[in-house]
Formats: C-alpha cells, structure tokens, sequence
C-alpha cells in the first residue's frame, strides 16, 4: 500500500439485501436491487446507470430480481 492509500472499508445499505462496499478503489455490489415493482419499500434514489463502475457483482441467492438489471 502507498503512503495516503486508505484502507478504509465504506459500507453502504442501498435496501433490502443490496449493499455496496468500497474497498481500496473497488466497488462490489452484493445482491444489487435496483429495478423495484411499484409499491416496494425502500425505493432508491441511485440507478444503476448511476453506477461509474462495477468491479464485482457478488449474488446470494438466485432470485431473479438481484440480477435482472445486469447482463
């Protein structure tokens, strides 16, 4: 690690089991939500062409609506 590197972990909890870490310059998205039905809570105010860059998508559960917003 270069002097001013930040190890630091960012965890962010976008709704449900979507989460995003920042971790060292990547970005990972775990059981990313981003298209929701109407009337689902909590509605998010980022999309997923918010979205700079992905460098993981990491997937739990095989529910369809955590990776239907990707190719």
């Amino acid at each position: 690690m270069k002097a001013g590197d930040s190890a630091k972990v960012v965890l962010q909890w976008h709704g449900a089991a979507h989460n995003q870490i920042d971790y060292r310059g990547l970005k990972i998205l775990i059981d990313p939500l981003y298209t929701r039905l109407p009337g689902d809570q909590p509605h998010l105010t980022a999309t997923r062409d918010d979205l700079e860059r992905i460098d993981f998508i990491l997937l739990t559960h095989g529910h369809l609506d955590h990776s239907r917003d990707f190719p």
